[in-house]
């Protein structure tokens, strides 16, 4: 059964596993660079950005608050879930409240 839980690192290297597949399926044209979702998770603390995107203080200023979870399967991660608070001129038109990854594995 698919559960949304908070941002785990005991799912962090399957996180990288599809940042890096993602990658892959960018340069074979199957998704666009603008819809990457994935982080890359050797810059990035994973768990820490996503806790911080709650809080607007911590976001540059063009960005809004959103909490973001794993989406996992048992023990496998199925991808990322973005919920946002309220939204820009450009997330009305092409973002809206719910943002997603799926991991491509």
């Amino acid at each position: 059964m698919l559960k949304i839980i908070e941002a785990d690192p005991k799912y962090l290297p399957q996180y990288e596993e599809a940042y890096i597949e993602s990658i892959k399926q960018i340069e074979l044209g199957n998704i666009k660079k603008h819809d990457m979702m994935f982080l890359n998770p050797k810059e990035k603390d994973i768990v820490k950005i996503l806790a911080d995107k709650r809080d607007q203080s911590k976001l540059p200023e063009h960005y809004v608050p959103s909490y973001d979870f794993f989406a996992v399967e048992g023990e496998k991660l199925m991808g990322v879930i973005n919920i946002r608070v309220r939204l820009t001129d450009n997330l009305l038109r092409y973002g809206g409240h719910i943002g997603y990854a799926i991991n491509p594995k």
